[in-house]
């Protein structure tokens, strides 16, 4: 029933070394000052920076799994070589 928690679970070593190192959290914290101009209120900071880092972190985790995988120890297996 929780297939994103999953998924993040499955990849948390590209969360762990991505959510600091490529300042995703700084950057989201950044994007939720802006939108919390708007609305002042705790909760909306912390869902809307919840989602946003969700959000990177989806698709640095898609980038790695795509076009790096061998950073995480997997590797591609080429049709022309087998």
């Amino acid at each position: 029933p929780f297939r994103i928690l999953a998924y993040f679970g499955a990849n948390s070593l590209i969360v762990m070394a991505t959510h600091l190192d490529f300042h995703v959290l700084h950057v989201g914290m950044e994007l939720t000052n802006i939108l919390n101009r708007y609305v002042d209120h705790s909760a909306f900071y912390h869902s809307c920076l919840l989602i946003i880092v969700f959000l990177a972190e989806a698709c640095l985790i898609w980038i790695i799994n795509q076009y790096l995988p061998f950073l995480t120890g997997r590797f591609k297996k080429y049709k022309h070589f087998s």
